[in-house]
């Protein structure tokens, strides 16, 4: 085994289907270790978003299939199109350095994953291999210039299977978001079964075992998803809540802002938002520089 990469990787999940505000987490965790004399030096983001479907980007000022991304750099690895390229550069917005989704469509991305399976004889194992070494090269070559003191992964709720897999391999720190409310505890679940398996395979395999947080997002007050996905038995070493808050709501979906950069006194609920974004921020970022490094395995591409 070797040295993958020294800049330590927080993946935020999304535990269930969309809409569970996993891109809007992330992108305001950015931002608050991100600005200008925050304390935390330049940090490094990367969107796993399909096509359109980047809020991430969007929130952090790159509008969606404008810029080469990390499906470029993907498919053009596998399965080249007229616009895939791995050359691309990660957009600069205060301390934060950003590597988009990227210019190619939802429906292309899919067509490419199918070709990539069948080019792996249809071997999830083979692709998520290959897939992590991707991230790790991506990283490296692309956002470890910007000296990133830490990376932060948004993954959807939509993501390829083995590409999931492959961030959680090399993840110090996860998240898993899941949306407030008993409807979506079976989706959490699901989610939280695959993280306890790749916890699970990197002990057999000697790699240090990630910090696993729980954050219920859009919580009402009284809310008990938290308590129910404990008594389930999910993996996690602590809990956020996050309350539902009106203001954030209008700022993120019809401002197209990031919340955290305002303050709204009449929303009772918002000031309690944003100090529990400001604590999650803080507290993970020295979770993660304080974990082991994940070692990676080299895997010939085919």
């Amino acid at each position: 085994m070797e040295l993958a990469i020294n800049i330590p990787t927080i993946v935020n999940l999304a535990g269930g289907k969309g809409g569970v505000g996993t891109s809007t987490i992330t992108a305001n965790m950015a931002y608050a270790l991100g600005q200008a004399g925050a304390g935390f030096g330049n940090i490094g983001v990367l969107d796993l978003a399909y096509g359109a479907n980047s809020t991430l980007s969007k929130l952090l000022g790159v509008p969606p299939l404008r810029s080469n991304g990390f499906w470029n750099y993907i498919t053009a690895k596998y399965y080249p199109y007229q616009d895939s390229s791995p050359d691309i550069t990660p957009a600069l917005t205060q301390q934060i350095a950003l590597i988009p989704s990227g210019t190619i469509e939802a429906h292309r991305i899919d067509w490419a994953l199918s070709y990539i399976l069948s080019k792996m004889n249809n071997d999830p194992d083979k692709v998520g291999w290959a897939l992590y070494n991707d991230l790790a090269e991506l990283i490296i070559n692309k956002l470890a210039r910007y000296m990133p003191s830490l990376v932060l992964i948004d993954v959807p709720s939509t993501i390829f299977k083995p590409l999931a897999w492959a961030v959680l391999m090399m993840a110090r720190v996860v998240n898993v978001i899941v949306k407030a409310g008993s409807t979506h505890q079976d989706e959490a679940m699901e989610v939280l079964e695959l993280v306890s398996a790749v916890i699970n395979q990197r002990a057999q395999m000697g790699v240090p075992t990630p910090d696993v947080f729980l954050i219920v997002n859009q919580a009402l007050p009284g809310d008990n998803t938290a308590n129910e996905l404990k008594s389930r038995g999910a993996p996690m070493r602590g809990t956020y809540v996050l309350p539902y808050s009106p203001a954030v709501h209008y700022i993120t979906d019809y401002m197209k802002d990031l919340a955290i950069k305002y303050d709204v006194p009449q929303d009772k609920f918002f000031r309690q938002w944003r100090e529990t974004i400001l604590a999650i921020a803080r507290n993970e970022y020295e979770v993660a520089r304080q974990a082991p490094k994940v070692a990676r395995i080299p895997f010939k591409r085919p």
